[in-house]
């Protein structure tokens, strides 16, 4: 009985949270998102031009077929045996859904099972879970370098030196403990080359999943070297948030750093960006399931 309560409690949290998250972005987004500002998204969205949507479609490709390259490694990394070209299309398939529809670790790995059934459930949810964990450190990494690099904000610089220091860290793991000890359990760390494929992979999907938003935005607003690390960290917060899509905390973010560009256009890139970004390969990866 009390196991029952504990996972009907725990489903609550898991649904409670994001709903909370939610309602916290909108109360802060009141005074910035008004009734105005939303009259006026059909009038922005009909400046978005043809070429312009051509170009997120062909980011967006680009952005999945680096995180299928991202399956791959991570397949490697747990030695699960199935071929590279069924990790790619499981691995597009499960971040097109999870990405999507939010609970990514549950979604994200029934869609991985369904397109990889001999994985089992268990399987799944450690392959997720595995790339769930090293995304969330490389994108650490990524924001720390970009931020640090390229012409970003002063403040998110500050962010970036505990960023980086969680990087080294990790390196030094990486060369002084193969294995994790976790209670009773040892996991095995990547090496260094997965390491460093899962890096690469990480910076080329988040750069071609900014340049998906980066062509919506009016053209010679902001350049891509200042969008670029608010991405990364509206990114970061919209993962961490588990929002459907990162709805509210990803718009709030970028809404709050981009004020000089107002909020209508901005919405209205953010608004094509989703379509293109999250509801055509979410549509796509349902016909492959």
């Amino acid at each position: 009985m009390q196991s029952k309560w504990a996972e009907r409690a725990g489903t609550g949290v898991r649904i409670a949270v994001p709903l909370a998250v939610l309602g916290i972005c909108a109360a802060l987004l009141a005074d910035t998102v008004t009734p105005e500002t939303l009259a006026a998204l059909p009038e922005e969205l009909g400046h978005i031009t043809a070429r312009q949507w051509a170009l997120a479609v062909l980011f967006t490709a680009l952005s999945l077929l680096s995180v299928g390259k991202y399956d791959v490694l991570a397949h490697r990394h747990l030695r699960t045996g199935l071929p590279a070209e069924q990790a790619r299309w499981g691995g597009m398939v499960g971040i097109a859904v999870g990405q999507t529809l939010g609970f990514g670790l549950f979604t994200g790995a029934a869609a991985r099972w369904r397109m990889m059934p001999g994985l089992g459930l268990g399987g799944a949810l450690r392959l997720t879970a595995f790339v769930a964990v090293s995304f969330v450190m490389a994108w650490m990494a990524v924001t720390s370098l970009v931020s640090l690099l390229l012409p970003a904000p002063a403040w998110t610089k500050w962010l970036a030196i505990p960023g980086l220091l969680a990087g080294l860290g990790l390196l030094l793991a990486l060369f002084r403990f193969p294995r994790l000890r976790l209670g009773k359990r040892q996991v095995r760390l990547p090496n260094l080359r997965i390491a460093a494929g899962i890096l690469l992979w990480t910076l080329v999907d988040t750069a071609t999943a900014a340049g998906a938003l980066f062509v919506m935005l009016p053209p010679g607003s902001i350049g891509f070297g200042a969008f670029f690390p608010l991405f990364l960290i509206a990114m970061g917060t919209a993962l961490m948030s588990n929002t459907p899509g990162g709805v509210g905390p990803f718009e709030l973010v970028l809404l709050t750093a981009l004020p000089q560009l107002g909020a209508a256009p901005v919405l209205a890139a953010i608004l094509a960006y989703r379509l293109v970004y999250y509801a055509l390969p979410a549509a796509l990866a349902a016909l492959a399931l």
